[in-house]
């Protein structure tokens, strides 16, 4: 199954496989026709991370796991390039704006300035670390303040 995955994946290798199974049915009845078009492509993997706070307002005693979504799944496999460092940053940030301090009350956006995988302790930080993430890795990210409420609060 993973080989004709990856044969369907590639169009070249696709129309190669077409072209060969039309040629033996044309051989064998003559009737039966077939077309790259006729082979569905599969969809495009998704990418999704599982994320924790490690520490601060929000981070929870029993160390819960947030599910990121970094790429949905679907769409055509040859177009799905990892995502880069600052859409992983801004997708993390999202999820997490929503997290609540002790007193029950929103964070709001915060600034992300640590982000690394827990079972090999590597920090994600620029598009090369993005690309060696894998679905469901664990990450453990550190938030701060933004600017502008770090300011107003001092």
């Amino acid at each position: 199954p993973e080989l004709v995955q990856a044969v369907l994946a590639n169009p070249a290798a696709r129309a190669a496989v077409a072209a060969s199974l039309g040629q033996q049915a044309s051989g064998s009845s003559g009737s039966c026709e077939t077309s790259p078009a006729t082979v569905p492509a599969p969809a495009a993997p998704g990418l999704a991370v599982r994320v924790r706070e490690n520490s601060g307002a929000a981070a929870t005693a029993t160390g819960a796991f947030r599910r990121v979504v970094l790429r949905p799944e679907g769409g055509d496999p040859a177009a799905a390039v990892p995502p880069t460092f600052a859409e992983v940053e801004r997708k993390v940030g999202l999820k997490f704006a929503s997290a609540r301090g002790p007193d029950g009350a929103e964070l709001g956006a915060r600034r992300l300035v640590a982000l690394v995988r827990l079972r090999d302790s590597v920090q994600i930080g620029d598009d090369e670390d993005v690309s060696l993430l894998q679905a469901d890795d664990e990450l453990e990210a550190a938030f701060a303040p933004l600017v502008a409420e770090a300011t107003a609060a001092a």
